[in-house]
């Protein structure tokens, strides 16, 4: 599959929508609504099925799920649970997105619990 180069309205129509994201973000004081509005945010603007938002607990040395969406879900949803996310923690320890085009290439240990299709990881 040949992809096309967006054009300048759609370049400008996307800048657009980060402009006023970050407007929107910016206006939060409240973590808990900044993840929730992060996450669904994401999801919406990469036409994601779902998607997580994961941050390292310096005091635990492990992950946290904060934030969920689900697919097909309304809004995310505040979690604030540890995670043993593989793919999460080299994407954190390497400071670089990580790509799955395919579900041959995750781990064989996560390969139960990844939707199928396309994964990105970034940190």
């Amino acid at each position: 599959m040949t992809r096309v180069a967006p054009s300048s309205e759609e370049r400008l129509a996307e800048s657009g929508l980060l402009y006023n994201l970050g407007k929107s973000f910016s206006s939060v004081l409240d973590l808990s609504e900044l993840l929730t509005r992060v996450i669904d945010a994401a999801v919406s603007l990469t036409h994601a099925s779902d998607g997580v938002i994961l941050l390292p607990d310096p005091d635990r040395g492990a992950l946290l799920l904060q934030a969920a969406r689900a697919p097909e879900s309304s809004g995310a949803r505040l979690i604030h649970q540890p995670t043993d996310d593989f793919l999460g923690a080299i994407a954190i320890a390497q400071d670089q997105p990580i790509l799955l085009t395919e579900a041959s290439q995750c781990p064989h240990r996560m390969r139960t619990r990844r939707p199928k299709g396309r994964w990105l990881t970034c940190p």
